[in-house]
């Protein structure tokens, strides 16, 4: 704690001086970076001004050179006063002048470009006409000419030429000129050399960045400055090039350029100014040495500033922490003490003001927490045994296993039925208690693996239902716990034996009903077959003429053997339905056709009890795969109840419509109607309302028409009213899979 508190405070300390202290560093070396640069751009300026100054002196004297009247004198005597020899012009001329201003040479030329005076040796890059300083001095204008030697690797020169005009026609009838070394040149830019800082040089550079004068390496004179690095191993990169085309372009632009010395790998800040009369740019040349050392002596005394505030710092951080971290760590050591269950333990209330509230506060907070787990532990000694006295008197078996399937607890009345001894069963294994027993041991096995939640265990003749109970302290973690309750349910097991003996004795009466039936269907075929014959000879009057009465008693027994054949039919219909055996035959078909011939077909029926058939017209309907004949047999079930249970004078009416990919076909009767609640009867086998059974039929046909609408991948349903009417229908879907065609088998529901 006291070491935080120390750290905090040195923290605290660091994030407020160290701003102050960088800031200050950053802003004595901008100070001193621009003291530095502002100190170079004058001594370059200074140092050009001196260069041009030079140049205008070499201009006046050649300005002053050719107003000597000494020398109109002498150019205005005819040629032969002019030859050699005859008077020593150029003792007399020139040569004051060339010692005065220690030249090279100076000389007088015609046009023409032939030398006519000369005082020392004069010495020209070539012929003088085509040179671009002679032709233009040739045209009337003073001329300074670049630098330039008499053969590659010679000593190079300038020279400054002024055109001589006679006094009458104004026109220029010879040049004077003087030839100077770059000695003077040299002169000027060797003053910058240290001037600026140790290491500091000048150089004189042409537009095309070739060095004219070096201050510290002749060598490098006439060399350019190689554009995107070093020239020939030493001095500045191609950004001093690139610097001097920036300033070309334009005057004001920035003077100051920082690049890599080749030779000796070393950075340097340059500054360059460009020289008025000439295309001649100056730059001098500082290492960055003299730059930063000033500003790493002041980082250096900043740094020093610094760890002394921050020792000063830290020793009063660690005396604050000391004074602080006292009470607070006593305060510490009480609240590990309370947390590890010693509720009696105090704080020592003392220090600041707020340290002795907060230990005030935490003693009350102790206090309360002791009374309070008093309190708990009382009721929770009362809670356990309420609970004790419960389980020991409840009909139930409590016990709870851990994640490895050891028994923790249990209680309850006669844990013995279910085979765990009250003395020997806590602290031992599912396997170990149920050794004699492994299928019991696997059921609990199962549960603890979370693969069942209830088991049923028999043991010692009685049946007892086992429940588990996963406890976990987080949703979706391991149980910690699983707890059992085991109840016994020996008179439900024996009810549940009992009921299941039942139901494989009605499932067994049921086989034989419909065997029974299917044989008695099959034994009925035949003499009514018998029957139908003799009753044709009899109608056709085979063994003799009939009188009305006996026509009407055939009639009456061909009635009787059509509703015969029909009930053995649906009888069988039933039997192979039960027995999986009914098989469809689907062709794609038009459904309003078989609707037509089937009511057509009852008409004759209809109209003997006075029922009007209609066929509502639907329009075109699409085609349906189904099988007709049972289709058929469908909408003729469901017309004759219509007729059966419609009053003589009704009506009904038969309805096709498209709905949801199906072809619906509805039969409508304005019959008695039928009530809500017997509605679900209708479809189930055997079943018959009173009204039906009053009226005859075997409960079968909604039933088979149920089962073969189905088949087709389809559905019925009726909708009716006491008075009101009833209307059947079934739907059949316009297209059936291949797989409809194959037999299937059916449970009447």
């Amino acid at each position: 704690m006291r070491s935080l508190l120390a750290f905090l405070f040195g923290v605290v300390a660091v994030v407020s001086i160290l701003p102050v202290v960088l800031l200050d560093s950053l802003n004595t070396a901008s100070l001193l970076r621009e003291r530095a640069q502002d100190q170079q751009i004058l001594a370059a300026r200074r140092t050009a001004d001196r260069i041009e100054a030079y140049l205008d002196a070499l201009q006046a004297w050649g300005r002053d050179f050719s107003n000597r009247p000494a020398l109109r004198t002498w150019l205005e005597k005819g040629a032969d006063a002019r030859r050699p020899g005859r008077h020593d012009w150029e003792g007399e001329i020139l040569a004051p002048f060339r010692t005065r201003w220690r030249l090279q040479a100076t000389f007088v030329a015609n046009p023409g470009g032939t030398v006519l005076l000369a005082s020392g040796t004069p010495t020209f890059p070539g012929p003088l006409p085509g040179w671009s300083a002679f032709d233009r001095a040739r045209s009337g204008l003073d001329a300074i000419s670049d630098v330039y030697a008499s053969f590659p690797g010679g000593e190079r020169y300038l020279a400054v030429l002024v055109p001589i005009r006679a006094r009458a026609s104004n026109r220029v009838v010879a040049i004077v000129g003087a030839v100077d070394s770059l000695a003077n040149l040299r002169r000027i830019v060797g003053q910058d050399v240290g001037a600026v800082g140790p290491g500091s040089y000048g150089v004189l550079l042409d537009r095309d960045s070739v060095r004219l004068i070096h201050g510290t390496k002749p060598a490098l004179e006439g060399v350019a400055v190689e554009r995107g690095g070093a020239a020939n191993g030493s001095g500045a990169s191609g950004d001093l090039a690139a610097r001097i085309r920036e300033l070309s372009d334009n005057p004001d632009a920035n003077p100051l350029v920082r690049h890599k010395l080749a030779a000796t790998g070393e950075w340097s800040h340059g500054a360059v100014v460009a020289l008025a009369s000439r295309p001649w740019y100056y730059a001098i040349n500082t290492p960055d040495s003299y730059f930063y050392s000033p500003i790493y002596r002041q980082l250096g005394r900043n740094l020093l500033i610094l760890l002394g505030a921050l020792g000063l710092a830290g020793a009063l951080s660690w005396t604050l922490a000391r004074w602080l971290s006292g009470p607070i760590l006593r305060l510490r050591e009480a609240a590990a003490a309370v947390e590890g269950g010693d509720l009696s333990r105090r704080a020592p209330v003392g220090g600041s003001l707020e340290l002795a509230d907060l230990a005030a506060s935490f003693n009350r907070m102790a206090e309360r927490l002791q009374r309070h787990a008093a309190d708990l532990e009382e009721q929770v000694r009362l809670r356990t045994a309420q609970l004790g006295a419960i389980v020991a008197n409840a009909p139930v078996t409590l016990f709870s296993l851990d994640a490895a399937g050891i028994f923790r607890f249990l209680e309850g009345r006669q844990p013995e039925a279910i085979g765990l001894d009250p003395h020997a069963t806590v602290g031992r294994s599912v396997e170990q208690v149920y050794a004699a027993r492994p299928e019991i041991a696997r059921e609990f096995r199962r549960a603890i693996e979370g693969q069942a939640t209830w088991a049923i265990v028999e043991f010692a003749g009685a049946a007892f239902e086992v429940r588990f109970s996963p406890v976990r302290r987080e949703p979706g973690e391991p149980f910690g716990t699983l707890i059992g309750v085991a109840t016994d349910v020996t008179d439900r097991k024996r009810l549940e034996d009992e009921l299941k003996e039942q139901y494989e004795k009605l499932k067994e009466l049921d086989r034989l009903k419909s065997q029974f039936i299917n044989a008695v269907s099959h034994d009925l075929r035949t003499p009514l077959t018998s029957v139908r014959g003799y009753a044709e000879f009899l109608e056709d009057e085979v063994g003799g003429p009939l009188g009305p009465d006996q026509k009407h008693f055939v009639e009456q027994i061909q009635l009787a053997i059509l509703r015969l054949e029909r009930l053995v039919d649906d009888l069988l219909d039933f039997a192979r339905i039960e027995a999986g055996m009914f098989r469809l035959s689907v062709t794609q078909a038009d459904l309003g056709a078989k609707v037509v011939e089937i009511v057509e077909s009852m008409r004759p029926q209809a109209e003997q009890v006075g029922v009007a058939l209609h066929v509502a017209d639907a329009g075109p309907l699409p085609e349906v795969r189904m099988d007709a004949q049972r289709i058929g047999q469908v909408l003729t079930n469901f017309l004759t109840n219509a007729i059966k249970f419609t009053p003589r004078g009704g009506r009904v009416e038969v309805r096709l419509r498209r709905e949801d990919g199906s072809v619906v076909c509805e039969v409508r009767d304005s019959g008695i109607g039928i009530a809500a609640e017997d509605l679900p009867k209708l479809f189930r086998r055997f079943s018959q309302l009173a009204e039906g059974q009053a009226r005859g039929g075997t409960g079968l046909g909604l039933a088979i028409s149920k089962a073969i609408v189905e088949a087709h991948g389809g559905c019925t349903g009726v909708r009716s009213e006491i008075g009101a009417g009833s209307t059947f229908w079934f739907a059949l879907p316009e297209q059936v899979p291949a797989e409809s065609t194959t037999g299937f088998a059916t449970s009447p529901g």
